[in-house]
């Protein structure tokens, strides 16, 4: 199921949500008689499907059943958790709903953080995650906080360049003129 799961990830970048959705179903009905794991990996992939295609409550079904699976296999603290908030926070955000996206992605931070240390490459992603759920929460400090955390780690961790800086340079830029 995994190279199916990277297949429906394929078929999702090329737009082609129909069979991604039709790869999704059957992943995770092989999933299910199969593996858990694969089984929330499908679920998670299906609700990020669902968020793309402004299907926010599936979204937040679809992950949910993907955070209760690893949550019963994991604990609290494993990276797959912090996938699973990172895509609910982003579903709430989508509904507008800012109360609860602020609180499923500082929860996926706060796990990043503590599996990987405060100067790790993966909180760049997670910075400006957060970055984007406080921009459209109106939250413009706090916005301009967690792209400068995002963008100070860049500079620390990678002095040759980063190739998608220009994302992080424009969602500043779009804080600014906010301000």
């Amino acid at each position: 199921t995994r190279m199916m799961n990277e297949a429906t990830s394929q078929e999702a970048c090329d737009s082609n949500y129909n069979s991604a959705i039709e790869y999704y179903s059957k992943s995770i009905e092989l999933s299910k008689k199969h593996s858990e794991s694969e089984l929330a990996v499908a679920y998670n992939g299906a609700a990020v499907l669902c968020s793309y295609r402004k299907m926010y409550e599936d979204a937040i079904k679809l992950a949910n059943k993907a955070l209760e699976i690893n949550l019963n296999k994991y604990g609290r603290l494993h990276n797959e958790i912090a996938v699973n908030y990172n895509t609910l926070a982003n579903a709430y955000s989508n509904l507008n709903d800012f109360t609860k996206a602020i609180e499923y992605n500082k929860r996926s931070v706060d796990i990043v953080k503590s599996i990987y240390g405060a100067s790790s490459n993966k909180l760049i992603t997670a910075y400006y995650n957060s970055s984007c759920i406080f921009l459209s929460a109106g939250h413009f400090n706090e916005a301009m906080v967690a792209v400068d955390y995002a963008l100070n780690l860049i500079n620390d961790l990678y002095a040759n360049g980063y190739s998608d800086i220009d994302s992080y340079l424009k969602l500043k830029k779009e804080i600014e003129d906010k301000m």
